[in-house]
């Protein structure tokens, strides 16, 4: 496995679906697909892409921001650059 993959999995391992909760999401999965879609749907995108999601999460995830600084990433520079990106 990678060191990206120990990391994520580290912040968010595996959850078992259950009768409650029958995809295993994290109590938080929603709020950040909302906040994904909001990008795309700000951005002009039809469709939640991954880079959406990373928009969202390096926004919004003190985990996900504190992984970002780790590998040498500014999370704060992550949506000015994909939507740089995105644009041409």
């Amino acid at each position: 496995m990678s060191r990206m993959q120990d990391a994520v999995l580290t912040i968010a391992p595996a959850q078992s679906s259950t009768v409650e909760n029958p995809v295993g999401l994290f109590p938080g999965t929603k709020r950040m697909i909302e906040a994904a879609a909001g990008r795309a749907t700000r951005l002009g995108s039809q469709r939640v892409g991954t880079e959406h999601l990373l928009m969202a999460l390096a926004d919004q995830s003190v985990p996900v921001r504190e992984l970002l600084i780790e590998l040498g990433i500014d999370p704060d520079l992550v949506p000015t650059t994909i939507e740089e990106v995105l644009s041409g």
